[in-house]
């Protein structure tokens, strides 16, 4: 009778060892792509179906991820001209000391249409943002953190194409524009892109809350089942 109670006890404790790693860090990758035909607004060469901004987001235990933190990767793409930056937007509470070992040298720093001698024309709104370039018909950044994904906003842009700036963003930045509170998933959420924000853990899965319920209530009713059978 005793090896019984053992072995249940060692089966509940056990499902809970493998359900605890899982609730902390098991997510999936996160991927998207907006437009210059969809979900960004660009102007002259660049408005076409073939700009694209494409984005990774891998979780810190992610197979193909070895940093430790989040990972993330964007791309920008354009038919024309060379690109001169692209900046997505961070939380305000984001520092330096969120770039981790592994990161393109992103420049940290508050962007809007009159900041840097006026080098982001017709940016629709103020960010904290990151910015990398100077690229030719792609450019591409990887950025290492401890920040978890969440809905932002982009901006890219060249010089002049006779007379005409170059420039793209997401459509969903606007003057008085709000993020999306959605949580992270595939795809874009009313043309946003994912950028880091919060630094806290990854929420655990419905599937995973389950295993840690049934080895906790396992447990909590051999302890009825054993303390019935000993007042007997």
């Amino acid at each position: 009778m005793f090896m019984k109670k053992i072995k249940f006890i060692i089966l509940a404790l056990s499902i809970l060892v493998v359900a605890l790693p899982m609730s902390v860090y098991a997510t999936p990758t996160y991927e998207g792509f907006l437009t210059g035909s969809g979900g960004l607004y660009a102007t002259d060469g660049w408005a076409s179906e073939e700009t694209n901004l494409s984005w990774k987001v891998y979780a810190p235990t992610n197979p193909e991820n070895t940093s430790g933190f989040w990972l993330y990767k964007y791309t920008f793409t354009v038919p024309t001209k060379n690109i001169s930056h692209m900046i997505f937007e961070v939380s305000d509470s984001f520092s330096e000391n969120n770039i981790k070992e592994g990161s393109d040298y992103p420049v940290l720093d508050i962007y809007s249409s009159t900041s840097q001698g006026n080098s982001n024309p017709y940016m629709p709104g103020e960010f904290q943002g990151i910015k990398w370039g100077p690229g030719e018909l792609t450019l591409s950044a990887t950025l290492v953190t401890d920040k978890n994904p969440v809905w932002g906003d982009f901006y890219a842009k060249d010089g002049k194409d006779q007379g005409v700036l170059v420039y793209a963003y997401n459509k969903g930045f606007t003057a008085d524009d709000v993020d999306p509170t959605d949580a992270p998933s595939n795809g874009s959420i009313n043309n946003h892109v994912l950028a880091p924000d919060t630094g806290t853990p990854p929420i655990p899965e419905p599937g995973t809350l389950l295993l840690i319920g049934f080895g906790l209530v396992g447990i909590a009713g051999y302890s009825k089942f054993a303390l019935a059978r000993k007042k007997r």
